[in-house]
């Protein structure tokens, strides 16, 4: 477990990482569990004093202190001005193992929000997942390097304590082949996985088959297949069902195990039949 500041507020010239951002670095790539961390967006007041500049060639190293959340000024009616906005404060951290991940972030005051990205692509996004104005954002990810970025949503300062984990895992409620199907309890919770129940799919040969997933008249249910930490298909309020709160997921699969997650997508308690066919 690694606590440290990461902030946006100091950087070098040359757009280098600066030392907390390598300890940071290093301290994921060493560590295969979680890691703890607060993330702040408070400003300048966190920098470590700034060293005096050498002379020519050499100042471009050093480091300086820049204020995320200082003010410009722009008169009315004047020509356009450019406002450089920095990027939200983040960290970046390795997965090596494939496997669904949960990026939490919880404040004391304000609202925060994670951002999650493969490089330059944002694969993920979460506003109040984790209950109370926190954020807890739920990805299966493959081995590989990521970066989140915490911003608050009003753009206002923040505090944050930001932390990576494996997601806990789901206990399925049995096995189903096609032609089969299974009541499934769906748990109350306060985002999307935490209200889901699984039931496993085993397929034994390759072709075209249909999955159902019927629940009561009051409930709304969406329904997620799964194979090899990756989602194979998803489905909310499915075409061709009789009611359309209900979901279905038509898909040409190979030989295997899969796992079918469903849930009510008010996030309260609720038994769904999940169901199985060959097409």
């Amino acid at each position: 477990m690694v606590l440290l500041l990461v902030g946006g507020a100091c950087k070098k010239k040359d757009g280098g990482s600066t030392a907390a951002e390598d300890t940071f670095t290093a301290a994921t790539n060493a560590a295969t569990g979680a890691a703890n961390l607060v993330a702040t967006a408070a400003g300048a007041t966190n920098c470590p004093p700034a060293p005096a500049c050498p002379a020519a060639a050499a100042c471009p190293t050093c480091a300086v202190c820049v204020d995320p959340n200082a003010l410009g000024k722009a008169d009315v009616g004047a020509d356009p001005t450019t406002l450089k906005v920095p990027a939200p404060p983040g960290f970046t951290f390795t997965v090596e193992k494939a496997g669904e991940y949960q990026i939490d972030a919880v404040a004391s005051e304000n609202d925060p929000l994670v951002l999650l990205y493969k490089d330059a692509e944002r694969i993920g996004r979460d506003d109040d997942g984790g209950g109370d104005r926190n954020s807890r954002l739920f990805a299966f990810l493959a081995p590989g390097t990521y970066t989140a970025r915490v911003a608050e949503v009003d753009w206002q300062g923040l505090e944050a304590k930001v932390q990576v984990a494996a997601a806990p895992a789901i206990t399925p409620a049995g096995t189903i082949k096609p032609g089969e199907s299974l009541d499934v309890a769906a748990p109350e919770g306060v985002n999307d996985r935490a209200s889901a129940g699984e039931v496993t799919l085993q397929i034994e040969a390759a072709g075209k088959f249909r999955i159902d997933a019927d629940a009561p008249e009051e409930a709304d249910c969406s329904m997620v297949l799964i194979r090899d930490n990756a989602v194979v298909a998803e489905n909310d309020d499915g075409d061709g069902v009789e009611d359309a709160h209900d979901s279905r997921i038509d898909a040409d699969l190979e030989p295997g195990t899969y796992t079918v997650r469903v849930f009510d997508r008010t996030h309260t308690a609720v038994t769904i039949k999940v169901t199985a066919a060959a097409l």
